[in-house]
């Protein structure tokens, strides 16, 4: 295969530039390559270039719709998904009791003291409750 550049005379025909694919005609009276030097072309034979266009219209044709169809379905998947982990976090989180012992918390409060700020609240509250029983004299 014959290597072109940028800026020589050409025949008449299809060339392919190697940097960025583009298909260049030529089939008039100006047949010079566009680019400088640093620009390499390719020339693509005649039944390559004819045959290219129908295949690659056949690519668009059948890939298109294909991948139109995936991306739909991927983001229905995508959005039943992340519904479905909501839908579960709000039926579920409220019945997900973490037990500790002597603590009984049915529900989480947004802004509540930490479990073991609780826990040391609910220990100063028994201390007191002893104390006050020896005061008055229980066991």
């Amino acid at each position: 295969m014959n290597e072109y550049r940028g800026g020589m005379k050409a025949q008449k025909g299809v060339y392919l530039n190697r940097t960025n694919g583009e298909l260049v005609q030529f089939y008039g009276e100006t047949r010079i390559l566009p680019g400088d030097k640093a620009v390499r072309y390719v020339k693509v034979p005649a039944a390559l270039a004819m045959l290219g266009g129908p295949v690659a219209g056949l690519l668009f044709v059948f890939f298109l719709p294909t991948i139109g169809i995936i991306g739909i379905l991927t983001y229905a998947a995508y959005k039943v998904w992340h519904g479905t982990a909501a839908l579960g976090r709000k039926v579920f989180q409220p019945v997900a009791i973490r037990p500790e012992p002597g603590m009984a918390y049915l529900t989480q409060r947004r802004g509540a003291a930490t479990k073991t700020e609780q826990a040391e609240m609910g220990i100063e509250k028994i201390a007191g409750e002893v104390a006050k029983r020896r005061e008055q004299g229980e066991q």
